[in-house]
C-alpha cells in the first residue's frame, strides 16, 4: 500500500501515563510521514487525558476496561474502516480489540519478549500470553516481537515504521501539535516525584528528608516541590521553600514539569515529561536497569545500584517484593549525597 493510499490510520495504546509519553517518537514520524491522513487514537482514559497534550491532531476514541463490554463493541465497529491499523504495545487489551477494529491492513507486536538486566548477564521474559499472541500472528501483515533491549524505550515503537531511532534525546521528537513548555518563573524550583507506583520502588521518609536537607543547602534560591513523601515533607513545615505538590490534573503537571530547573523522579511519568520537556532529571532506579528509562535531558544522570536479587520477583502495588524486601535493595543503597551530587552537576 503506498504512503498516498492511507488516508485513514487507527492506533490502539492501552498502558499507562508514562508509557504514552515515550510514545511521542512514533505519532511524530507518523505525522511526517502521513502528514494529510486522519489519525484516531483508541486508548482508555489515562490515554484521553495524555495524548491531546503530546499530539493534538489525534482524534480520540475512549474505551476502558469498566465500560459496558456492548457498548464498547458498538463503537469500535461503527468507526470507520482504516487504511491501517497499528497496535502501539502488546498488552491483551490492545491485541483483542486490534482484531475487532476494522482496517485494510493491521501491523504491531505480538508477544512482547523482554531481557530483565541480571548481574552476570540477562533474563528473558515474555510479556503476552502466547496463545493471542498466535491468534494475532494470523492478522497482522506485518507481525513483529517487541525486543526493546537494545534502545531507549522512547524509540522502540519507531520500528512500526521500518525506522531506526538515533538515540535522539526525547524532546527532539516534541512536535508544533504538542503542549508547549511553560515559561520558567522568576522563582525557580526543583520539582521531586517521591511516589513511585510500586512500593518497593519507593524512597523512604528518612532518605527524602535528607534528600530535601540538601537541596536547601546547596541551592539557596529554589524552592523544593515536592509530591508525595508527606512524612518528609512534615519535617519543613516552617519553611515556605518545600512546598507539598497535591494531586492535580494531567495538564497541570505538563506545565509543572516543563518549567522546573530539574526533576527528581524514579521511572515514571513525572520522568518521561522532563524528557520531553528537555528539562534536567535525575532518574533513580531499581530494581529494573536504567538503560531503556533513562532521562535524555542536559546534564541527566540516573542513580542505580544493582540489587544482587535480579532478575526481580517483585509483586507490583503495596505488597512487599517476594523476598519479603518492602524496599528494593538498589534503592535501600542509596545515600542524599549521590542526589545531590548529581544535581550540583545537573544545574551547574
Amino acid at each position: 500500500m503506498s504512503d498516498g493510499a492511507i488516508r485513514r490510520i487507527t492506533l490502539l495504546s492501552f498502558r499507562t501515563f508514562g508509557d504514552y509519553v515515550l510514545k511521542a517518537p512514533f505519532l511524530f514520524e507518523l505525522g511526517r510521514l502521513y502528514p494529510n491522513a486522519e489519525i484516531t487514537m483508541i486508548t482508555n482514559r489515562k490515554g484521553g487525558q495524555v495524548y491531546p497534550l503530546i499530539d493534538s491532531r489525534l482524534r480520540l476514541v475512549v474505551v476502558d476496561h469498566g465500560d459496558p463490554k456492548l457498548p464498547m463493541l458498538r463503537t469500535l465497529l461503527a468507526m470507520p474502516r482504516a487504511d491501517l491499523v497499528v497496535a502501539l504495545d502488546d498488552s491483551r487489551t490492545t491485541l483483542v480489540l486490534s482484531l475487532v477494529v476494522r482496517g485494510k491492513r493491521k501491523t504491531g507486536w505480538v508477544q512482547g519478549i523482554s531481557l530483565l538486566y541480571a548481574e552476570g548477564g540477562f533474563s528473558e521474559w515474555t510479556s503476552v500470553r502466547p496463545w493471542l499472541s498466535a491468534v494475532v500472528r494470523t492478522v497482522y501483515r506485518p507481525v513483529r516481537v517487541r525486543r526493546p533491549e537494545d534502545k531507549h524505550d522512547g524509540e522502540v515503537e519507531l520500528e512500526l515504521l521500518d525506522l531506526k531511532g538515533q538515540f535522539q534525546p526525547l524532546a527532539s521528537y516534541r512536535s508544533d501539535f504538542a503542549s508547549p513548555p511553560r515559561p520558567r518563573p522568576d522563582a525557580p524550583y526543583i520539582y521531586c516525584a517521591a511516589e513511585a507506583g510500586w512500593r518497593a520502588r519507593q524512597l523512604t521518609d528518612e532518605q527524602w528528608t535528607g534528600i530535601i536537607r540538601g537541596l536547601r543547602q546547596a541551592f539557596p534560591e529554589h524552592t523544593i516541590v515536592v509530591h508525595g513523601a508527606a512524612g518528609a515533607v512534615q519535617e519543613f513545615t516552617l519553611d515556605q521553600r518545600v512546598i507539598a505538590y497535591g494531586q492535580r490534573s494531567v495538564a497541570e503537571l505538563f506545565a509543572k514539569i516543563s518549567a522546573a530547573d530539574l526533576v527528581i523522579a524514579p521511572d515514571s511519568f513525572a520522568l518521561h515529561l522532563a524528557s520531553f520537556y528537555d528539562v534536567p532529571a535525575i532518574g533513580y532506579f531499581g530494581p529494573a536497569h536504567p538503560h531503556r528509562f533513562r532521562p535524555t535531558g542536559p546534564r541527566s544522570a540516573s542513580l542505580f545500584h544493582q540489587p544482587a536479587c535480579s532478575p526481580c520477583l517483585q509483586l507490583r502495588g503495596n505488597e512487599p517484593c517476594r523476598r519479603d524486601l518492602i524496599q528494593c535493595s538498589s534503592l535501600a543503597a542509596m545515600k542524599p549525597g549521590e542526589f545531590i551530587a548529581a544535581a550540583e552537576a545537573a544545574l551547574a
